[in-house]
Formats: C-alpha cells, sequence, structure tokens
C-alpha cells in the first residue's frame, strides 16, 4: 500500500507531466488510498505547497544540484520538491525524516543513482540557506513563486512594497469563511451550535452573514451543513450580493452562476420571496445549483443551460437587478488557486477582459429602468476591470455609475479588495443603475 509521500508523489507527476489539474487529482488519488486523516491532510498540505511554491523550490534546486533542471527525470524532480518544501517549510517534519522518505521514493520511482542524487541534493539544501536575489523582480519571483513577467506587471501598476505584500499574503494560508443561512438559523444561535462542536467563529466586520472559522471539516461532517445552515464562502464574494442589494420580490438574474453560491445569497437576502433567474454554459454546473438551492432550502432559483455571451431577447428590460460576476484570470485567488499565476499570460488577460466586457455589454440589456447592474471579477487587473467599466460607460449612456455603500472605502462606483488589505480574495465590483 502506498503512503502518503508516495501519493503525493503521484498527484504531482500527473499534474506536471499529464497537465492533470491538481485538485481532482488529489481527490481521486486520496479516495483511491486507504490513508488515515492525518496521512491525506498531509498529501493535501505537500501537493498545495509544493504548487504553491514551484518557482521557489525549483530555484533552490537549481542552486545545489549538479544537473540541470531539464535533464532530472520528472519524477525525481517531484520528489526533491517535495523533500525541500518539507525541509524548508514545514517545520513540525524532522528533516531527517524529510531525507530518508524522498531517498526511498527516489530510489523506488529512479533507481540507485537517482536515490544518490536526491540524498546529495537535499543534504546540500539543509546545509545551505537559501540566497535569495538582489534584483527586485527576481526576489519576488523567487521568494513568492510568481513568474517574472508578473512581478513585472505588478510593480509596475502598484510599486514594489504593495507587490510584496500582495504576494506574501497569497502564501499564507487562507482564512475559511462561511455564509450563515439566515432564512434557517440566526447568526449568533449558528456561532453557539458551531462552537458546541469545538468550532470557534469570528464575525466578519465586512458582511453580517459572514463569519471566519477555525476549522472547515468538522462543520462540512455535522448536521450544520447538511440541513443547510451554512454555505462555504469568501468575504469577498458575499459583498458582491451586498453591493446588488436586491430587494424582497424582485426579479434577479445571475448571469454566470455555478455553483450557486451568489445565487442562493441573493435569493436569501430576497428572503426566499420573488424571482432568481440563474445561468450557465453546462448542464452539469446547473445541477450544482439545484443541489445547493435544495440544501439551503430555497424554491425561488430557476437555473437554466445559457451562454452569457449570448443575447436573451427574452429577457430585455425585465430585471430588478442583474449580476455579471464574469469570466476573468483569476489572480485575486491565487492564494487558494496557486496554479493560477502559472497558466495565465499577458495575451489570457486581454482575451478574458473582451470576453467579460461582451457579456457585460450584453447582460445590461436585461435591467428594467431604474434597475441595478453589479460588474464583479475576482482578479485585480485594470484591463480586466476599471478600464472594462470606463469603456462600458462610454457606450452605454443610458447607464451612470452607483456609489457603493461599503465600510470605509471611499469610491464612486467601483472599489477593489486586495487579500493583504481587506483580508478577503481579491476582488473588483461595479455598480451601475439606469436612468432612462
Amino acid at each position: 500500500m502506498a503512503n502518503a509521500r508516495e501519493v503525493a508523489l503521484k498527484v504531482l507527476y500527473a499534474a506536471h507531466k499529464e497537465g492533470a489539474y491538481i485538485n481532482i487529482e488529489l481527490n481521486k488519488k486520496i479516495s483511491e488510498s486507504k490513508l488515515s486523516g492525518a496521512d491525506k491532510r498531509l498529501v493535501t498540505e505537500i501537493c498545495h505547497g509544493v504548487l504553491k511554491y514551484k518557482i521557489t523550490l525549483d530555484y533552490i534546486i537549481r542552486k545545489n544540484s549538479s544537473l540541470r533542471l531539464n535533464k532530472i527525470a520528472s519524477y525525481v524532480l517531484n520528489v526533491l520538491r517535495m523533500g525541500i518544501y518539507q525541509i524548508k517549510f514545514m517545520d513540525k517534519i524532522p528533516d531527517s525524516a524529510a531525507v530518508n522518505e524522498s531517498v526511498f521514493l527516489a530510489r523506488k520511482y529512479g533507481g540507485g543513482k537517482s536515490a544518490g542524487f536526491v540524498n546529495a541534493v537535499l543534504r546540500a539544501v539543509i546545509k545551505n540557506e537559501i540566497e535569495y536575489p538582489k534584483n527586485e523582480i527576481e526576489f519576488l519571483s523567487v521568494k513568492y513563486s510568481y513568474p517574472v513577467w508578473l512581478c513585472e506587471r505588478f510593480i509596475d501598476t502598484y510599486g514594489f512594497e504593495f507587490s510584496k505584500a500582495f504576494m506574501e499574503k497569497s502564501i499564507e494560508r487562507p482564512r475559511l469563511s462561511i455564509r450563515v443561512n439566515t432564512l434557517k438559523i440566526s447568526v449568533d444561535d449558528f456561532i453557539e451550535k458551531a462552537e458546541s462542536l469545538g468550532v470557534i467563529c469570528k464575525k466578519s466586520k465586512h458582511c453580517n452573514v459572514g463569519l471566519y472559522v477555525s476549522e472547515l471539516g468538522t462543520l462540512l461532517e455535522s448536521d450544520l451543513f447538511k440541513d443547510g445552515f451554512f454555505y462555504v464562502q469568501d468575504i469577498a464574494s458575499m459583498l458582491v450580493c451586498d453591493i446588488l442589494n436586491p430587494k424582497e420580490g424582485d426579479t434577479v438574474i445571475d448571469v454566470c452562476a455555478a455553483p450557486g453560491g451568489k445565487t442562493t445569497y441573493i435569493a436569501e437576502k430576497m428572503k426566499n420571496r420573488g424571482k432568481v433567474f440563474a445561468f450557465d454554459i453546462y448542464e452539469h454546473k446547473i445541477k450544482l445549483i439545484e443541489d445547493n438551492a435544495k440544501r439551503l432550502g430555497i424554491d425561488i432559483i430557476y437555473p437554466m443551460v445559457s451562454d452569457a455571451s449570448k443575447e436573451n431577447v427574452l429577457f430585455l428590460d425585465a430585471f430588478d437587478a442583474v449580476l455579471v460576476d464574469a469570466p476573468c484570470s483569476g489572480l485575486g485567488i491565487v492564494g487558494k488557486k496557486p496554479d493560477i499565476k502559472y497558466n495565465i499570460t499577458e495575451e489570457g488577460i486581454k482575451n478574458l477582459a473582451d470576453i467579460s466586457f461582451d457579456i457585460l455589454n450584453k447582460s445590461a440589456k436585461y435591467v428594467k429602468k431604474g434597475g441595478y447592474l453589479v460588474f464583479s471579477l475576482c482578479t485585480i487587473t485594470k484591463e480586466e476591470s476599471v478600464n472594462n467599466v470606463m469603456k462600458f460607460l462610454n457606450e452605454n449612456k443610458n447607464f451612470r455609475l452607483e456609489r457603493i455603500d461599503f465600510a470605509d472605502i471611499e469610491n464612486e462606483g467601483y472599489i477593489t479588495l486586495y487579500p493583504n488589505v481587506h483580508n478577503t480574495d481579491g476582488f473588483f465590483a461595479a455598480k451601475f443603475v439606469r436612468i432612462d
């Protein structure tokens, strides 16, 4: 039977060599294994850690290896990454254990020479401190594992110190947050029930139904989840719905809805009275919306397979409120999905900006006079956010920006949230009102 580190190695090999999505592969390999709870957590920690620090780990390998990276077999390379991650970033694992387990895996998957090579590199890593580059761009790239071009872009936009703070936050363990379903339980009663299970809850200062929780597993296995008393969601995602601020009895549409986090919160804010239409392009994602609505006890949501980039003439001028949570680069959620920073490109950002603008333009036609349109993105690039807002206003004179009432952030209709400033995902939101 494979041990925890061997399972982690197989996951990382599939991601590196076969292009597998790490979370999907991780869930698959863990479900196939017969690991204990502690070992499952170790597999998850190693896989996520290696992905999060991939550029850093490869830099350390280059500094301590006699072989070039592209000359190291994929299994052996990932054994090295795993070993270095445990040595440099996992305080509770003794260096000797990290080395011994890595040498065992190297021998099993690469033979005797590979085992000797891995042993030599890891011994050198233990001996040598990491010497980060002096150049600001290279420092950010190596320290926080961001591609060089992305570091250049961040510094050009935000300066070195802000970029450093943002990237530093993105490698911290994300805070876990949930939304209390007030259709079924009050926030205070939920906290009492959760804390009786040993889960510490802290109220969000930005969203009155949002809670930070000390640990999620216990809640997900409890009746509180089965009975639909909460939904796992980032505070920033909740705030988008607060900004939309739908009223009881409204007719609302969420044009990019799956898996239904914002859709269901919209319905909760409407006290389950009115109508909420929910679009997604995939049938299986529509099923996710339906399942979430059922668990939460919501029956005013009407999910339908529909492409948000195509205009639906049946819905023109028909809605009190429209939410466009558009496709984007996702750079605001790198802390939760670190593979984003390795896969996004300059061209990709431009293409996504064009796609989201097209969806925004078409969705605006669904708003009735006096109705509201909210445009949101889990990213912080100006091409996808502010630039598209200005372009939209220039081409749609029947809309104006509406000031967002949000804490102490001064705005004229749009805000950007940053993990290092607001303790949320990186998020952008703009609110428009139709004036003709």
